[in-house]
Protein backbone atom coordinates (compact mmCIF):
# COMPACT_ATOMS: atom_id res chain seq x y z
CA UNK A 1 0.00 0.00 0.00
CA UNK A 2 1.52 2.94 -1.05
CA UNK A 3 2.07 5.68 2.06
CA UNK A 4 2.99 9.32 2.29
CA UNK A 5 6.02 9.90 4.13
CA UNK A 6 7.23 12.78 5.70
CA UNK A 7 11.51 12.54 7.10
CA UNK A 8 12.83 15.38 9.13
CA UNK A 9 16.32 16.12 8.21
CA UNK A 10 19.10 15.77 11.35
CA UNK A 11 22.28 17.77 11.03
CA UNK A 12 24.77 17.63 13.66
CA UNK A 13 27.17 20.70 13.33
CA UNK A 14 30.02 20.84 16.35
CA UNK A 15 28.57 17.61 17.73
CA UNK A 16 25.04 18.54 18.60
CA UNK A 17 21.65 17.38 16.91
CA UNK A 18 19.41 19.16 15.28
CA UNK A 19 16.09 18.08 14.05
CA UNK A 20 14.37 20.18 11.10
CA UNK A 21 10.95 20.10 10.19
CA UNK A 22 9.80 17.44 8.12
CA UNK A 23 11.51 18.67 4.25
CA UNK A 24 11.22 15.44 2.11
CA UNK A 25 8.13 13.56 0.69
CA UNK A 26 8.69 10.07 -0.29
CA UNK A 27 6.77 6.84 -1.00
CA UNK A 28 7.12 3.72 0.92
CA UNK A 29 5.77 -0.13 0.63
CA UNK A 30 4.16 -1.84 3.18
CA UNK A 31 3.48 -5.43 3.04
CA UNK A 32 1.07 -7.85 4.74
CA UNK A 33 -0.10 -10.96 5.33
CA UNK A 34 -3.95 -9.96 6.10
CA UNK A 35 -6.54 -8.45 4.30
CA UNK A 36 -7.93 -4.88 6.04
CA UNK A 37 -10.95 -2.73 6.04
CA UNK A 38 -9.20 0.90 6.56
CA UNK A 39 -11.46 3.71 7.03
CA UNK A 40 -8.69 6.33 4.94
CA UNK A 41 -10.85 9.48 6.43
CA UNK A 42 -9.75 9.02 10.28
CA UNK A 43 -6.38 6.16 9.43
CA UNK A 44 -4.14 9.56 10.01
CA UNK A 45 -5.00 10.06 13.50
CA UNK A 46 -5.52 6.44 14.42
CA UNK A 47 -2.25 5.43 15.71
CA UNK A 48 -0.65 2.25 15.19
CA UNK A 49 -2.65 -0.70 13.73
CA UNK A 50 -1.88 -4.53 14.98
CA UNK A 51 -2.73 -7.68 12.59
CA UNK A 52 -4.93 -8.98 15.70
CA UNK A 53 -7.99 -6.24 15.31
CA UNK A 54 -8.81 -2.73 15.51
CA UNK A 55 -6.76 0.49 16.15
CA UNK A 56 -8.44 3.59 15.25
CA UNK A 57 -9.93 3.01 11.89
CA UNK A 58 -8.32 -0.26 10.40
CA UNK A 59 -9.34 -3.95 10.88
CA UNK A 60 -7.65 -6.97 9.96
CA UNK A 61 -10.11 -9.58 8.19
CA UNK A 62 -9.61 -13.55 8.90
CA UNK A 63 -10.47 -13.84 4.82
CA UNK A 64 -11.30 -17.75 4.06
CA UNK A 65 -9.10 -19.17 1.41
CA UNK A 66 -11.72 -18.53 -1.09
CA UNK A 67 -10.95 -14.93 -0.76
CA UNK A 68 -13.04 -13.13 -2.72
CA UNK A 69 -15.37 -13.75 -5.47
CA UNK A 70 -15.45 -10.74 -8.03
CA UNK A 71 -18.46 -9.71 -10.09
CA UNK A 72 -17.80 -6.83 -12.85
CA UNK A 73 -21.08 -5.42 -14.82
CA UNK A 74 -21.65 -4.02 -17.38
CA UNK A 75 -25.63 -2.44 -18.18
CA UNK A 76 -26.72 -3.94 -21.11
CA UNK A 77 -29.82 -3.64 -23.81
CA UNK A 78 -30.58 -6.15 -26.14
CA UNK A 79 -32.46 -5.25 -29.21
CA UNK A 80 -33.84 -7.25 -32.33
CA UNK A 81 -33.88 -5.39 -35.48
CA UNK A 82 -36.04 -6.51 -38.22
CA UNK A 83 -34.33 -8.21 -41.22
CA UNK A 84 -31.61 -8.85 -38.91
CA UNK A 85 -30.15 -12.18 -37.77
CA UNK A 86 -28.41 -10.79 -35.09
CA UNK A 87 -29.18 -8.79 -31.45
CA UNK A 88 -27.70 -5.38 -31.60
CA UNK A 89 -26.77 -5.34 -28.09
CA UNK A 90 -26.29 -1.33 -26.73
CA UNK A 91 -23.39 -0.81 -23.73
CA UNK A 92 -22.96 1.41 -21.11
CA UNK A 93 -20.55 2.35 -19.13
CA UNK A 94 -18.61 -0.34 -16.91
CA UNK A 95 -19.37 -0.48 -13.39
CA UNK A 96 -17.13 -0.70 -10.31
CA UNK A 97 -16.30 -4.41 -9.36
CA UNK A 98 -19.01 -5.96 -6.33
CA UNK A 99 -16.67 -8.41 -4.48
CA UNK A 100 -18.13 -11.27 -1.80
CA UNK A 101 -15.89 -12.42 1.09
CA UNK A 102 -16.50 -14.57 3.13
CA UNK A 103 -14.67 -13.77 6.68
CA UNK A 104 -14.17 -15.49 10.48
CA UNK A 105 -14.17 -13.31 13.19
CA UNK A 106 -12.62 -15.25 16.02
CA UNK A 107 -13.54 -13.20 18.95
CA UNK A 108 -16.44 -10.37 19.77
CA UNK A 109 -14.21 -6.97 19.91
CA UNK A 110 -13.63 -7.35 16.14
CA UNK A 111 -16.47 -8.47 15.33
CA UNK A 112 -18.00 -5.24 17.39
CA UNK A 113 -15.76 -3.30 14.82
CA UNK A 114 -16.67 -4.52 11.98
CA UNK A 115 -20.24 -3.50 12.74
CA UNK A 116 -18.84 -0.08 13.87
CA UNK A 117 -17.24 0.39 10.23
CA UNK A 118 -20.32 -0.44 8.28
CA UNK A 119 -22.03 1.46 10.84
CA UNK A 120 -20.39 4.65 9.45
CA UNK A 121 -21.97 4.20 6.03
CA UNK A 122 -18.72 5.69 4.24
CA UNK A 123 -16.25 4.68 1.56
CA UNK A 124 -13.41 2.23 3.40
CA UNK A 125 -10.36 1.39 1.62
CA UNK A 126 -10.42 -2.80 1.16
CA UNK A 127 -6.50 -4.26 0.91
CA UNK A 128 -5.52 -7.62 0.15
CA UNK A 129 -2.59 -9.10 1.10
CA UNK A 130 -1.06 -9.27 -1.89
CA UNK A 131 -1.02 -5.62 -2.67
CA UNK A 132 -4.14 -4.53 -4.44
CA UNK A 133 -6.97 -2.48 -3.01
CA UNK A 134 -9.80 -1.08 -3.64
CA UNK A 135 -12.35 1.98 -2.09
CA UNK A 136 -15.53 -0.04 -0.77
CA UNK A 137 -18.76 0.46 0.61
CA UNK A 138 -19.88 -2.54 2.52
CA UNK A 139 -22.97 -4.22 0.64
CA UNK A 140 -26.89 -3.96 1.93
CA UNK A 141 -27.10 -7.24 4.00
CA UNK A 142 -23.96 -8.71 6.14
CA UNK A 143 -24.79 -12.60 7.02
CA UNK A 144 -23.43 -13.79 9.97
CA UNK A 145 -23.51 -17.80 11.48
CA UNK A 146 -22.74 -17.88 14.77
CA UNK A 147 -20.76 -21.19 15.62
CA UNK A 148 -21.24 -23.36 18.99
CA UNK A 149 -17.29 -22.77 19.80
CA UNK A 150 -15.55 -22.41 22.99
CA UNK A 151 -15.22 -18.63 22.42
CA UNK A 152 -17.38 -16.32 20.31
CA UNK A 153 -16.98 -17.29 16.30
CA UNK A 154 -18.61 -16.19 13.45
CA UNK A 155 -18.64 -16.71 9.94
CA UNK A 156 -19.88 -13.99 7.91
CA UNK A 157 -20.42 -13.74 4.20
CA UNK A 158 -20.92 -10.04 2.85
CA UNK A 159 -20.32 -8.37 -0.66
CA UNK A 160 -18.35 -4.62 -1.04
CA UNK A 161 -19.01 -2.42 -3.63
CA UNK A 162 -16.26 -0.38 -5.61
CA UNK A 163 -16.75 2.97 -5.19
CA UNK A 164 -14.64 6.16 -6.09
CA UNK A 165 -12.20 7.46 -4.20
CA UNK A 166 -13.40 9.49 -1.45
Amino acid sequence: MPVLALIPSTSTPTGSSVTSQPSIEVTCITTTNFWWLVDCQTMSSSGIVTNTGVSGAALSLEVKNTGLAETLSETQAQHITLGSEYMTILSDTIKGATFTLEADFLDDPSWQAFITMRNLQKTLLLIAPYGAQWYVRIGADVVPSLTNAASVYREVTFEVIEQPRP
